[in-house]
C-alpha cells in the first residue's frame, strides 16, 4: 500500500506471487535512502512506470560491473565434469525460475533436430526457485525423445560453475517478464 496505494491491494487479492510480479515493492527503499543504484537505463524507465519523478531523484544508473575470471580451459573443464570432448554442449545459468523459459526451451528442443542427437547435450546449470517449477521440467526432462540428453546440475559452487561455462558451446539464456533487473549469469556467457 505504501508505495502503490489502494488500486494495489486491489490488484493483488491473488497469490502474492502475483503482487510481487504486478508491483515492485521498494518504495520504502527509495524514500529512506540517499540514493539508488540500478544497472540499466531500462531498469530506470521500469521504475518510472511506478514512481514519480521526486522519488526517482536519487536514482543513478552505473553498469552491473562482473570481474574477469580466469576460466579453466575446455578440455580440462570437461574432463573434470565428465562431459565427452565430442559432445556439443548447450547450456542455460543461473537460478532456474519462471522468468527464465526454461519450459519453451524445453520444447523447442523437443521439436528440434537437436532433441534426436545423443551427441548434444543440454545443462541448466543452477537449482530451482521453487519445487513447483522443478517439477514441471523434471516432467518436461522426461517427455523428450532422450531424456538422458539434458541435465540438471542443482547449485554448484563457483569452480564447477566456471567448469560449465568452459565447457559450453552455445549458452541460451532467455528471460521475460523482466522487472528492470540485470542478469549476472548473462555477463558470464
Amino acid at each position: 500500500y505504501a508505495s502503490h496505494g489502494w488500486n494495489a491491494l486491489h490488484d493483488c487479492e491473488g497469490p502474492i506471487k502475483q503482487a510481487i510480479g504486478l508491483y515492485p515493492a521498494c518504495g520504502a527503499l527509495f524514500s529512506d535512502s540517499f540514493g539508488v543504484l540500478v544497472h540499466s537505463e531500462f531498469a530506470r524507465e521500469t521504475l518510472s512506470l511506478y514512481f514519480a519523478d521526486d522519488v526517482l531523484s536519487n536514482v543513478q544508473v552505473t553498469a552491473l560491473s562482473r570481474g574477469i575470471r580466469e576460466l579453466p580451459d575446455k578440455q580440462s573443464a570437461r574432463a573434470n565434469l565428465d562431459i565427452c570432448t565430442q559432445d556439443r554442449v548447450y547450456a542455460s545459468f543461473g537460478l532456474t525460475n519462471s522468468k527464465k523459459c526454461v519450459d519453451e526451451l524445453l520444447q523447442a528442443w523437443a521439436t528440434s533436430d537437436l532433441a534426436k542427437d545423443p551427441a548434444v547435450k543440454l545443462y541448466l546449470v543452477g537449482g530451482f526457485s521453487d519445487p513447483e517449477i522443478e517439477e514441471r521440467i523434471r516432467e518436461g526432462i522426461a517427455a523428450l525423445p532422450l531424456p538422458a540428453q539434458v541435465v540438471t546440475t542443482g547449485f554448484v559452487d563457483m569452480a564447477t560453475y566456471d567448469g560449465y561455462l568452459s565447457a559450453t558451446d552455445i549458452a541460451v539464456q532467455l528471460r521475460r517478464n523482466s522487472c528492470g533487473e540485470s542478469s549476472a549469469a548473462l555477463l558470464d556467457c
